[in-house]
């Protein structure tokens, strides 16, 4: 019994260890050229890489992070955006014109878009939208 256990925990651990290895293979870059803000952590305009980390209840954790200065965040997406087959990768950021751009959506390149949690613009602030397009880089 406690060889058959430990058999099946050995198998499991050995199936997630290799699940998020194919899944964190995804390293995509982008050059963002403006500030902006991924839940209220200002990050300044640059070279980012955006690369999956794990999932937490079928969500991913993405790790987003600026090739200069090493800053990093980690974000667990809201929501899973409707799939676009074909779609290139790209980030998607709604900005207003008093509060500045916040990071709203990541669109990996298997054609999944993932929500983010993005601040409320004020009643009077005038609502727009950037994309930057991602593109695939070397490991890092």
């Amino acid at each position: 019994m406690k060889t058959n256990l430990s058999r099946t925990l050995m198998l499991t651990a050995v199936v997630v260890m290799l699940g998020a290895a194919a899944y964190g293979q995804d390293n995509l870059t982008a050059k963002v050229p403006f500030a902006f803000q991924i839940r209220g952590t200002e990050l300044a305009a640059g070279n980012y890489s955006v690369s999956p980390m794990a999932q937490k209840n079928g969500f991913p954790v993405m790790h987003v992070r600026n090739r200069a200065t090493g800053q990093s965040n980690l974000i667990l997406a809201q929501n899973r955006a409707a799939e676009v087959k074909g779609g290139s990768p790209r980030l998607i950021f709604r900005c207003g014109d008093l509060s500045g751009c916040s990071l709203a959506t990541i669109w990996t390149a298997g054609g999944y878009g993932w929500e983010l949690p993005v601040p409320r613009l004020s009643a009077d602030e005038r609502e727009r939208f950037a994309v930057v397009f991602l593109h695939r880089s070397e490991a890092e």
